[in-house]
């Protein structure tokens, strides 16, 4: 409610510690981190990361009760992937993932 009404000036390690912003570098290391976690990402399972991007997307912009289905969708094709069983045999075997699918929209 504070927020709401006061609309206090945050600094960035605030807005960390809140949960508003995923991480806080030093500007000077801001490409480097930037990088990294491009690297991270297009290293992962990037079809399913797709799928869970359109359920975010779209239950923004549809009725409350409707997010629902695009979350069980993305859910049930994330199921129906090659990196999906990579993922489970990753965890069963204890070893570091190999990822091959392409992205691709779903909605």
């Amino acid at each position: 409610m504070e927020w709401a009404l006061l609309g206090p000036q945050l600094s960035a390690q605030e807005a960390e510690r809140w949960g508003l912003v995923y991480r806080v570098v030093p500007l000077e290391e801001l490409e480097a981190a930037t990088l990294e976690l491009a690297h991270e990402l297009a290293q992962g399972p990037t079809q399913i990361y797709g799928f869970t991007k359109s359920a975010v997307i779209h239950g923004w912009e549809v009725a409350p009760e409707r997010p629902y289905e695009y979350q069980g969708q993305a859910f049930l094709l994330s199921h129906q992937t090659e990196d999906f069983g990579e993922g489970r045999k990753v965890f069963l075997e204890k070893r570091p993932p190999v990822f091959r699918a392409a992205s691709r929209r779903i909605f």
